[in-house]
């Protein structure tokens, strides 16, 4: 979730110059805590996740080869 820079500086002012806690904040400008602690530099950055094997990637190879011999074959006719 995106914020607006207003409430970025508000979040740091009311953080850093008031000393309000996190979950003050968050309720005060009506924003979830992850939000508060996202702008304060609290959360860890997110890990970076590995792509998911698809339903297509077995059949790839066959695929591309019958559209190289066939490339006006269409998908219907591909599967039987």
């Amino acid at each position: 979730m995106t914020v607006p820079p207003e409430v970025e500086a508000e979040v740091r002012r009311l953080f850093f110059a008031e000393h309000w806690k996190v979950g003050t904040i968050a309720q005060q400008l009506d924003v979830h805590h992850d939000v508060v602690r996202r702008v304060l530099g609290l959360l860890p950055p997110p890990e970076a996740t590995a792509p998911r094997a698809r339903r297509l990637d077995p059949y790839r190879d066959f695929i591309a080869a019958r559209l190289k011999d066939y490339p006006r074959l269409r998908a219907t006719r591909l599967s039987t």
